[in-house]
């Protein structure tokens, strides 16, 4: 990752994470529960100011980090009013996985480049699949006599077959045609032949628009989880051609900066909801279990789960760093 890259990178978790955190201070506001501070940026203080009865806005150098701290509940204090806690730990996931949603629909709605089904965009120079006389617009239909239905299934064929010669079928303008193709192991050991799928300039209804924005979501967030999991996300490119990913075929452009940012925000969202006790769904859950206990964990039995859950998320951390080495 390139410098820019990288700096971009965090400009972009540093909008992610204040409007993750600003969500959490505006719902405590509204239910009347009380935010004694709310930061924007880590490392040394720049500024301060109480902006509102008990509430202080803390700025720090670097703007890639964001938390609001919120008064905690007493043990004795009435069940009750549980619900407005439940909102406060929910509004900042939720509005993770809104901005996200948004920022995709409005640029669906306002013209991006999406993929052509199955179809091929860009063949590598040199590549196996120049070598079998793939082209661009070529649509591959089937692997080996299997039908594809859609461009992931082709990408796990390939990358499941290293070395095996595979029979693609394919769709040349009223022609079909069977070409043979041998993927090249990469350096995970992973059959690549040198494709990326077309994309092409499209607008979408406001209807249409927020549909594909939830597909789009659903798979980014599947494919960030499968890649912790295995190693490998299930629609990632046969080969690393510029073009290809979950960015779309232009990254360094708005549109790539759009996507980054609600794929960034879309990840946030959906990790906070991890029933974890140091994130958002571990406070639900202890919210959920205080109600049907019928009292609240005292401070040493709260600090005691919390620190069970750090531990756990450490753990998981360690286990796909070394998955991934």
């Amino acid at each position: 990752m390139t410098l820019l890259a990288s700096l971009l990178f965090l400009a972009a978790l540093g909008v992610a994470l204040a409007l993750h955190e600003a969500a959490h201070a505006l719902a405590a506001w509204l239910v009347g529960v009380p935010v004694y501070r709310f930061t924007l940026g880590a490392g040394p203080k720049l500024w301060s100011r109480i902006v509102r009865p008990g509430t202080e806005l803390v700025l720090r150098v670097f703007p890639i980090w964001a938390s609001s701290e919120v008064e905690g509940p007493s043990p004795d204090a009435p069940l009750g009013k549980l619900w407005r806690r439940a909102l406060v730990f929910a509004a900042g996931p939720l509005a993770s996985l809104a901005v996200a949603f948004g920022a995709l629909a409005g640029l669906y709605f306002a013209g991006t480049h999406v993929p052509v089904p199955l179809t091929v965009g860009a063949v590598a120079p040199g590549s196996e699949a120049a070598r079998a006389q793939l082209r661009p617009g070529d649509k591959v239909t089937a692997v080996d006599g299997a039908a594809l239905g859609s461009w992931s299934e082709l990408v796990d064929r390939i990358a499941e077959s290293p070395g095996t010669e595979l029979e693609l079928q394919v769709q040349r303008g009223d022609r079909t045609q069977p070409l043979r193709v041998t993927p090249h192991p990469d350096e995970r050991g992973e059959g690549r032949i040198g494709l990326a799928q077309q994309y092409v300039f499209h607008r979408d209804a406001p209807g249409p628009a927020c549909a594909r924005a939830g597909r789009h979501l659903f798979r980014s967030v599947l494919d960030v989880a499968l890649l912790a999991l295995r190693g490998r996300a299930h629609s990632s490119p046969p080969t690393r051609v510029p073009g290809a990913g979950w960015l779309g075929p232009t990254p360094g452009g708005a549109d790539g900066a759009v996507r980054g940012v609600a794929l960034l925000s879309a990840l946030l969202g959906a990790f906070h909801l991890l029933p974890l006790p140091p994130l958002d769904g571990g406070g639900l859950l202890l919210l959920l279990l205080e109600r049907s206990r019928r009292a609240r964990y005292r401070r040493p039995t709260r600090v005691a789960l919390h620190a069970l859950g750090f531990a756990f998320l450490g753990a998981v951390l360690v286990l796909i760093a070394v998955r991934a080495a």
